[in-house]
């Protein structure tokens, strides 16, 4: 599932994503963050969803 961004900080070190979790199953997700340059990050097990 995708976010959105909806802020980041000034010194871009930090954003505010919105997203449906509405049908993600409960337990740890996996985060990757793209930037429109091609540069990625991959977290594993940063997202957790509670029922």
């Amino acid at each position: 599932m995708a976010g959105v961004v909806t802020s980041v900080s000034a010194d871009h070190t930090a954003a505010t994503v919105t997203g449906d979790l509405t049908k993600a199953a409960p337990g740890a997700w996996d985060l990757m963050v793209a930037s429109t340059s091609g540069e990625a990050l991959f977290i594993p097990k940063a997202l957790t969803v509670s029922p």
